[in-house]
């Protein structure tokens, strides 16, 4: 989506992002040596262009952003307050990654196969119909059937969903093909109630998931697999200017950690420090000379 947001004169700046867009940008930053690609549907405007372009700047590869000649890309805007809390803005009601499911063709799914992470999010599920979402959790669930492993990460935003109840069906049917997942304790206090770290890792007890990553606020993160448990105290941010992509970043640089071949502690501690220092920056994409001062784990 384009990214509008004031800067300190008051003027209009833009620039490009999205919840998995920015997983797949800061992945990418952290191992270059990386193939991490981006799929998605934008349009034939302007700015669509410009998104393109700003992909192959960022090293993703671009080969299945496909474009609609009929809808145009999403735009939305950020407000935050004095603690860096923000606040959106959609215009994304026409917009071309409405329609990905229809671009779902056996070629893309055979690509999409090619890798050996996908990563998707609540978000992705929310903006489709119900029967974009069965498409795109179908497909999904075949390329996870061929050996890629699906990170998933819920970012529950409930005004994009018709109601609760299926917010909660889609989300739970995406648990069910996923392999790596990074809840939100608010996310889930939000869905289903829970308000502890123990009843969430009971609601995964049902599951065949390999790492549970659970993002639980002041508590920290708590990283969980069949083999080993973590947890990390959260470390606040000097100053946090905006939590925009915190999340993003996060399970971006997670997954980039362990595709890398870093154990589940240093991968959570690299996400950590990278989700650090974004909060310190306005937008969701910091620049580059700010992401090179991140200590990380190689």
């Amino acid at each position: 989506m384009v990214e509008l947001r004031r800067d300190s004169n008051g003027g209009l700046l833009n620039a490009y992002a999205g919840d998995v867009l920015n997983a797949a940008i800061y992945a990418k930053r952290l191992n270059t040596d990386l193939q991490v690609g981006f799929l998605s549907v934008v349009g034939r405007d302007l700015f669509s262009t410009e998104f393109l372009d700003s992909l192959e700047e960022e090293g993703i590869d671009r080969t299945l952003v496909m474009r609609d000649t009929e809808r145009n890309m999403g735009i939305y805007s950020i407000q935050t307050d004095a603690q860096g809390e923000r606040e959106f803005f959609y215009w994304r009601g026409e917009s071309a990654a409405r329609c990905l499911d229809q671009y779902l063709t056996q070629s893309v799914c055979q690509a999409m196969c090619s890798y050996h992470y996908i990563v998707f999010s609540g978000i992705s599920l929310a903006i489709l119909s119900q029967a974009g979402r069965r498409r795109l959790l179908d497909v999904i669930a075949s390329c996870r059937a061929s050996g890629v492993k699906i990170a998933f990460d819920p970012n529950y935003r409930a005004v994009l969903w018709e109601s609760l109840a299926e917010a909660r069906h889609s989300i739970a049917s995406a648990y069910e093909v996923s392999d790596i997942v990074f809840p939100g304790l608010d996310d889930h206090f939000e869905l289903w109630g829970h308000s502890s770290e123990d009843e969430v890792f009971s609601y995964f007890n049902q599951l065949q998931l390999q790492e549970i990553i659970l993002k639980a606020g002041e508590q920290g993160v708590v990283a969980v697999s069949k083999a080993s448990r973590c947890h990390r105290p959260l470390i606040a941010a000097p100053v946090q200017l905006d939590s925009t992509a915190a999340g993003d970043s996060f399970a971006g640089s997670y997954l980039a950690s362990r595709a890398s071949g870093l154990a589940i502690a240093d991968s959570v501690d690299n996400a950590m420090c990278v989700s650090r220092e974004v909060v310190q920056h306005k937008g969701a994409i910091i620049d580059k000379k700010a992401y090179a001062r991140v200590p990380l784990i190689r």
